[in-house]
């Protein structure tokens, strides 16, 4: 059996193929979490410890074939090599302050074919800069910058997709989490997130968000919490060519309950208003649809389960309105339904799977409606607490149904099909 800092290790391998391939995916959803503290990092199964100071670090090299870089009908293929580190820092200055980080940066080039190469800097918090202050006994203070560079799939003008964009992410937050009582907790957050192009010839991306969001829990019992949420965003574009600024605002309530010691069960529900400018900084708007705004319901509900000490597995259900940064459209209306399975097969040998469908309904004349398959595994290999290595394989299929003008078909045909594979070794300092 795996022990917890082998396997964090290992996770990490098994996350490099995300770091290299360009995965295709619904836009992000709204999340009722999002005032969970992001830089609280510190109990990290660091590998290297100078004083207060602890480092970890892991390199690794790898190579990728993918058999549709521009997730097209049109389909050309590229072969990729890639290096890169991983690496995170904590540093406790005083009982009540802290630094911390968490980064991971890969370089990818073209070995053959067609494709993007170039830095990448890993999302979802391996990109995550923060300091903590303790504020009394039961408050937390906190400055957290995440950002990440990746290569994107987003269609763009004329509703071909692109091989060659690259977006810069950054999200710069200040957040406050209290422990009113025993049984209340509240977290307030407020930040901006920019989108920015490294490509000039994208400019049309760029685009800045300013957002505020709170949640406050209840802890009905050590199994059951309930929680209220809110989300606000004003957005807007740095040019006007391809999508209108608007504000949006959603509340909610949710549910995290433990059935069992081995499942747990998440719900939420929520409303969210998309309003849009129909003027925009140039007095022309990018979308001139005659709905300019859109309200909507939002749920999400998740099943967690541990099957046995070696196979877990969960559920997850989404539906979500989301602003859409597609060429022409204002937004759209998303199913998602994944499952993921962890299974330690052996001593050393373990498996990842995720299986997703996502079910997506675009706003106005010029809107698509597609079903998206995406089917990934990861095979893990321990060759020793230094050494791992994993072989990845994803499969994705589009089917769409195209809108249409006059009877005319807008954008040809959409569907695609795309193969990924991936090997890449890691090593833990």
């Amino acid at each position: 059996m795996m022990h917890n800092a082998n396997r964090t290790a290992a996770l990490v391998a098994g996350l490099l193929a995300i770091l290299i391939v360009p995965l295709t995916h619904a836009q992000t959803y709204i999340n009722s979490n999002r005032s969970d503290d992001l830089s609280n990092i510190s109990d990290r199964p660091y590998n290297i410890k100078l004083g207060q100071l602890q480092l970890d670090f892991v390199g690794h090299v790898g190579a990728t074939y993918d058999d549709n870089t521009n997730r097209s009908k049109d389909r050309v293929d590229a072969t990729y090599g890639n290096i890169g580190l991983d690496t995170g820092l904590y540093l406790p200055i005083t009982p009540d302050f802290s630094f911390n980080a968490k980064f991971g940066l890969a370089y990818d080039w073209i070995l053959g074919g067609q494709g993007t190469e170039g830095v990448s800097l890993a999302a979802d918090q391996a990109g995550t800069f923060g300091m903590d202050v303790r504020v009394g006994d039961n408050g937390l203070f906190s400055v957290i910058d995440t950002m990440s560079i990746s290569a994107n799939s987003t269609e763009i003008a004329g509703r071909d997709n692109t091989s060659d964009l690259r977006l810069f992410h950054n999200d710069f937050a200040l957040q406050y989490k209290v422990d009113l009582s025993p049984l209340y907790r509240l977290a307030l957050r407020t930040g901006r997130r920019d989108t920015l192009s490294t490509n000039s010839k994208y400019r049309e991306f760029n685009r800045y968000d300013y957002y505020e969001s709170l949640r406050f829990d209840y802890i009905v019992n050590p199994s059951t919490t309930l929680y209220t949420y809110g989300n606000a965003d004003q957005v807007s574009y740095k040019v006007s060519q391809q999508n209108n600024d608007f504000d949006s605002w959603e509340v909610g309530v949710g549910l995290d309950q433990k059935l069992t010691d081995v499942t747990t069960f998440s719900t939420s529900i929520g409303y969210r208003e998309l309003a849009f400018d129909n003027s925009n900084d140039d007095g022309q708007p990018a979308i001139t649809d005659a709905n300019e705004n859109s309200r909507a319901l939002t749920f999400m509900a998740g099943l967690r389960n541990q099957l046995t000490a070696h196979l877990s597995h969960q559920l997850s259900y989404h539906y979500a309105q989301n602003d859409s940064n597609r060429v022409g459209i204002n937004y759209s209306r998303d199913n998602t339904t994944q499952y993921k399975l962890q299974w330690d097969f052996a001593e050393d040998w373990w498996l990842d799977y995720a299986a997703t469908w996502v079910r997506s309904s675009e706003a106005g004349a010029y809107g698509e409606t597609y079903n998206l398959y995406v089917n990934t595994a990861k095979l893990n290999y321990r060759i020793n607490s230094k050494q791992f290595v994993t072989a990845g394989y994803e499969r994705t299929d589009k089917n769409s149904r195209e809108p249409t003008v006059g009877g005319v078909r807008i954008g040809g045909d959409r569907d695609y099909h795309r193969n990924v594979f991936s090997l890449n070794y890691s090593y833990v300092f």
